[in-house]
């Protein structure tokens, strides 16, 4: 079931994007599988302590989800209010995406709830306080026996009033206002951007074990980026977490243990201008970079992406390591921090390669008069190609192919090469993605026809800020084109709201728009190799 939400929505409407319900009465009709899509907007009222309370249950292989359909286009907002989302203790297997929660004076996200996992959220500008209850950008609750949980890429900046605080250990430091705050076993954190915190970046407590940090970038909090900590409990141990491939800088303590622990896993982490680098009570840390790593513009809210030249570069491990950075863009070498570096002939610049470097597999054809001076277009997906191949198309049958862009450009044309002929006209479309990757409204389309063989440009003027967008081809015909294999493709997305990402999709018959939420059939074998022209 997939169903919308939007600030004007209304309980007698049908939950279809023409007719969006309420946000609170939205979530409240999800069960096992649902999906919530919350349009863009402002949500700034609701009758509980929470602006979103999540009360129903999935399970592990039906989850329910909330998602913004543009990232972080649904603003949670409110002043008056203690949370921006509040995972009750019953709705296990829920799943928090794409949403930006300011304003709220003790958490943005918080969970009493087994397996909760908050995605790609940007939380800020929060007004906890030091006290009994102080509050943290996303809060992961365990009061008996929670577990479980993946906290990735969120971005986290602002929680407490960060310039009026005591910087470390002074007379009165904040110790109860955080950007990530787990008090549970076995959540991982990971690809993580915090900053500007009043206490500490990521930090654990009462009796944790077996959480998994890793490759997250903290700055500049004022007690400390990453604590494992125990306390307040009957008998609090943290051990067996472990703390991988983070970026810990310009905080009062990088790497922290505190109080009760045992035995926990440092490993392979960046620490640099921290007051204290390293603080740990009875862990060793191994493999550790004390260097500056070189992030773009590291200021008020600037770029923390690495340079070239950061030390970041291959410091890593794979065992941890996620498959795409914070950037959704695929990890190719093991870097520190929640940005991969990306290198000059790995670089994923807007389609899979720089454009001062030729990619591994384009299309030769010649651009338009007037347009730059290459002869080759990068094909969308094609990172880890091999070689090109040719697939016979399915008549009436839509490819969907996600791509990444990371920086504003301009598409000026998609290409192809038909290698067989057949009669009949194709259709090339770009859609754009919800936080979750799937595919949502139509922003462009252009035509060709198949009854001759070789190259076939679509010519558009189609602007693109960074983010997951799909090429969409619609064949009109049984041609038989240029291709990749999947095995050469990178895994970008997912078009239904499930949990295994993959490289293209595939329906039948004209796609609609906004584009469909159901009907997609995973593709294999090989998918059609669109060359993309663009300037930036």
């Amino acid at each position: 079931m997939v169903r919308y939400a939007s600030p004007t929505g209304s309980t007698g409407n049908d939950g279809s994007r023409a007719a969006p319900w309420p946000l609170q009465f939205g979530m409240n009709q999800m069960t096992a599988g649902g999906v919530l899509i919350v349009l863009d907007g402002v949500y700034g009222t609701s009758a509980g302590d929470a602006l979103l309370d999540c009360n129903n249950a999935g399970t592990a292989a039906a989850p329910i989800t909330v998602a913004a359909e543009n990232l972080h286009g649904a603003r949670l907002h409110a002043t008056n209010k203690l949370f921006g989302v509040r995972v009750n203790t019953a709705a296990v297997y829920n799943r928090i995406a794409g949403l930006e929660v300011s304003g709220v004076s003790n958490s943005g996200i918080i969970t009493y709830a087994n397996y909760t996992d908050v995605l790609y959220n940007y939380i800020h500008d929060t007004t906890p306080v030091e006290g009994v209850d102080g509050g943290a950008g996303i809060n992961y609750i365990g009061t008996a026996d929670q577990v479980g949980g993946l906290c990735e890429g969120n971005h986290i900046h602002d929680i407490g009033d960060f310039d009026s605080n005591t910087w470390g250990s002074g007379a009165s430091p904040s110790t109860r206002v955080h950007g990530i705050y787990i008090t549970r076993n076995s959540v991982t954190v990971r690809n993580n951007l915090i900053y500007r915190i009043k206490a500490m970046g990521i930090t654990t407590w009462r009796n944790p074990k077996f959480n998994v940090i890793a490759y997250n970038t903290v700055y500049l909090c004022k007690y400390g980026a990453i604590s494992v900590g125990a306390g307040d409990h009957a008998t609090p141990l943290a051990e067996n977490n472990v703390v991988v491939g983070n970026i810990a800088a310009h905080s009062y303590l990088g790497l922290d243990e505190s109080e009760s622990t045992g035995i926990n896993t440092f490993d392979r982490n960046l620490v640099w201008a921290n007051t204290a680098n390293l603080s740990l009570l009875t862990s060793t840390a191994t493999n550790t970079t004390t260097a500056d790593p070189l992030l773009v513009f590291p200021s008020r809210r600037g770029d923390f992406r690495p340079m070239f030249s950061s030390p970041v570069r291959r410091a890593g491990e794979t065992t941890h390591l996620p498959p795409l950075d914070f950037d959704l863009l695929p990890r190719e070498t093991a870097d520190l921090g929640c940005f991969a570096v990306r290198e000059e002939v790995e670089r994923q610049d807007a389609f899979g390669g720089a454009s001062a470097f030729v990619m591994p597999w384009s299309l030769p054809i010649p651009l338009p008069p007037g347009i730059l001076t290459a002869t080759q277009r990068p094909i969308v997906n094609a990172i880890n190609a091999t070689a090109t191949g040719t697939l016979a198309l399915t008549a009436n049958r839509t490819y969907w192919v996600p791509f990444s862009v990371r920086r504003t450009l301009r598409v000026i044309a998609l290409t192809t090469e038909v290698t067989t002929a057949a009669a009949g006209t194709h259709t090339l479309y770009v859609y754009a993605a919800n936080s979750l990757g799937q595919p949502t409204k139509r922003l462009a389309n252009g035509t060709f026809n198949a009854d001759t063989t070789g190259t076939k440009t679509v010519t558009l003027n189609l602007p693109l800020e960074p983010g997951i967008y799909y090429i969409v081809w619609l064949a009109g015909c049984a041609a038989t084109v240029r291709s990749i294999a999947v095995a050469g493709a990178v895994a970008f997305t997912h078009a239904t709201g499930g949990t295994a990402f993959s490289n293209h999709f595939f329906t039948t018959g004209t796609p609609s728009d906004p584009a469909p939420t159901s009907g997609y059939s995973v593709g294999t074998g090989a998918l059609p190799a669109v060359g993309v022209e663009y300037v930036t």
